[in-house]
């Protein structure tokens, strides 16, 4: 049976997008080592190239791929017009919600680099539903 995660998969393979996923360690107080893995992600496509942190449980064993990583970007990119009291309200306060927001912020701008139009909408439709 296909799940959708497949087909994002699949979409994500007809793009000639390069991909690469390196482990980091300590990578910073904000994030507890014991908890999370952190990555280096390098993503190349049609000239672009960008970069990002992506995070993921340790009891998620296998290493990140392009999928998991795009669908991250694009809840970054859902998550980039609110303003600081509606993402405070609705994930928590810290000291790092403003840093967290500015964050999204900035994924948001990097996946719309790689896909434009009708395949950021693709992207965004499939990683809904990822």
């Amino acid at each position: 049976m296909e799940t959708l995660e497949m087909k994002l998969d699949d979409y994500l393979a007809t793009l000639n997008i390069k991909f690469r996923a390196t482990e980091v360690d300590n990578y910073s107080k904000e994030w507890d080592s014991e908890t999370f893995r952190a990555y280096r992600v390098t993503i190349t496509r049609a000239g672009e190239r960008i970069g990002v942190s992506f995070f993921q449980g340790r009891g998620i064993k296998h290493e990140p791929t392009l999928a998991d990583v795009i669908c991250s970007l694009a809840l970054d990119r859902v998550y980039a017009d609110y303003t600081l009291k509606e993402f405070g309200d609705e994930f928590g306060w810290n000291e790092y919600t403003a840093k967290t927001l500015k964050s999204c912020q900035r994924n948001a701008k990097k996946i719309e680099r790689l896909f434009q139009g009708e395949e950021l909408e693709k992207v965004q439709e499939l990683a809904s539903q990822y």
